[in-house]
């Protein structure tokens, strides 16, 4: 696990646009995956509703 961080802090120090933008979606990932949890502890709703509802509605036109 601290190789991870010492992965992390020198893609930080590099000027390297692509480390950046990588390091970026890892975060993000990681985020939506503990935003996710925390919401499914809370509420028991499927999390594709939204998108269930959208593409029956898109069918329908």
């Amino acid at each position: 696990m601290v190789h991870f961080y010492l992965g992390i802090i020198e893609l930080i120090k590099n000027k390297d646009i692509y480390g950046k933008l990588w390091l970026l979606n890892v975060v993000n990932v990681i985020l939506r995956k503990v935003f996710q949890f925390k919401t499914s502890k809370r509420n028991r709703r499927p999390q594709n509703h939204q998108l269930l509802k959208w593409s029956s509605s898109s069918i329908s036109e």
